[in-house]
């Protein structure tokens, strides 16, 4: 008991600090708290049969549940996670058992569908979903392609063909030659309603391809999840209704190890597929679309069988290999931060050994700005980036490429930089540096070694 009780007497002197918040979450729960309970009483004045619970009972069980609503372990509790295989015992429709299969490790035969967009623009302008309608949808599932083109757009009829940037990556394309916009659009839903997919990836389609399909399909009185099954949900974060939605340049920023200039997709697919991609300027795709559709179509389909063997060699198994110990779904596991998914895990290594689990600590806000009690105090600092992927050993010989101007001009700046560091990072006067010239020798030191 004394766990519990630590439990208790923690969460209430928290609550104790947010008084007004505290007030607001209580009658929170009282007014849900009765909805249930009225609820409840309907359903049981309507019913003749025997019900499993009594209405006493119910309501007990309503008011215990709003009372520790706070302390119930969410996602945790039943030891259930994505990417495992199950038994499930149904009677009458109902789930009465969940059973682990810890004999069956065979990963399933799951579909996936990746695709990309290729948009109108104007001369020297980004593309703007309001006014520049789609001119191409391409899709790839295995060695099968789809190319849907806006005729409205397209100069001619584009004919089915072949597309193989290596061997291991061919595909032949399905071409659908779409009157207009409205029509693409609705073409779009048709091949991923008759492919059925189990997941659907992209790349930075949550910024670009998803937004941009759903404002032009308003433009035309189409619902984005009437078409595809898909819809956003929260923070321009799109979810699939029967499938998931897994962005691959989520997992290009945060696991690839590739420097920030290298998260085009054009440049991944070099440094993660090994081969070079069809590119084209932006400025010309729109004549080529008018001129040359053949060629707008090759470069349009590369991205989709790119995109989808992207996400078949580096990101499929490596996401689902981290569900089977998280408690999250996959597409929060790809989209979620490093640092999140360490608090989930240990939150769930915790529950497993009985141990309780801290509240993620805040630090009581004591700092004032311009008369104004500061909540938070934060700062957008730098980010390094994994220019190269290893650990570097002491023991080991590297070559670095060292630039000697680079040195020169720090060993000229030392002065201006050790009365920089004192008055301004640690707002000391120059007058209290007592071993000025001792920092300053060993500072030369290792710079002329290097330099």
């Amino acid at each position: 008991m004394s766990a519990y009780r630590a439990v208790l007497s923690a969460r209430f002197r928290m609550l104790l600090q947010y008084r007004a918040a505290a007030l607001a979450g209580m009658s929170t729960q009282l007014f849900w708290g009765l909805i249930r309970v009225m609820i409840f009483e309907a359903f049981y004045r309507s019913s003749t049969a025997i019900q499993p619970m009594t209405f006493p009972e119910v309501v007990n069980y309503v008011w215990l549940g709003q009372a520790m609503f706070a302390m119930l372990p969410w996602s945790i509790d039943t030891e259930i996670r994505c990417c495992k295989w199950y038994d499930l015992v149904v009677t009458r429709g109902v789930v009465k058992s969940i059973l682990p299969r810890a004999d069956l490790l065979i990963k399933p035969n799951v579909k996936v569908l990746a695709f990309d967009i290729e948009t109108f623009k104007k001369p020297l302008k980004f593309p703007d979903s309001k006014s520049d309608p789609i001119m191409m949808i391409s899709l790839c599932i295995r060695q099968q392609a789809y190319l849907i083109t806006n005729r409205e757009i397209v100069g001619d009829d584009v004919a089915d063909h072949d597309y193989s940037p290596k061997p291991e990556y061919s595909a032949s394309v399905t071409v659908y030659n779409a009157p207009n916009e409205k029509a693409l659009l609705l073409k779009f839903g048709e091949v991923i309603k008759e492919v059925q997919p189990h997941i659907l990836t992209s790349f930075n389609g949550d910024k670009f391809d998803w937004p941009y399909i759903e404002t032009r399909g308003t433009l035309h009185n189409l619902n984005l999840e009437s078409v595809s099954g898909v819809k956003n949900q929260e923070n321009f974060e799109y979810f699939g209704r029967f499938m998931i939605h897994l962005d691959c340049f989520y997992w290009v920023e945060r696991d690839s190890y590739l420097p920030q200039g290298s998260h085009g997709l054009k440049a991944v697919t070099r440094a993660k597929l090994g081969y070079q991609p069809e590119e084209l300027d932006p400025e010309l795709m729109v004549p080529l679309a008018e001129k040359s559709p053949m060629e707008l179509a090759i470069y349009a389909v590369s991205d989709a069988v790119a995109t989808y063997h992207l996400f078949h060699k580096h990101i499929f198994d490596f996401i689902f290999a981290l569900c089977t110990i998280i408690p999250l779904s996959p597409d929060e596991v790809l989209r979620k931060g490093s640092g999140t998914l360490c608090e989930q895990l240990l939150m769930a290594q915790a529950f497993r050994g009985d141990i309780v689990f801290p509240n993620k600590q805040k630090d009581v806000p004591e700092k004032f700005y311009q008369g104004h009690l500061l909540d938070n105090e934060t700062y957008i600092g730098g980010k390094v980036e994994g220019l190269c992927s290893g650990i570097y050993r002491s023991d080991f010989k590297y070559k670095f490429k060292l630039n000697r101007e680079t040195y020169r001009k720090l060993l000229a700046e030392v002065d201006m930089t050790i009365d920089f560091v004192a008055t301004v990072e640690n707002d000391e006067p120059l007058d209290k540096l007592v071993n000025r010239q001792e920092i300053r020798g060993k500072i030369e030191e290792m710079l002329g070694v290097l330099e």
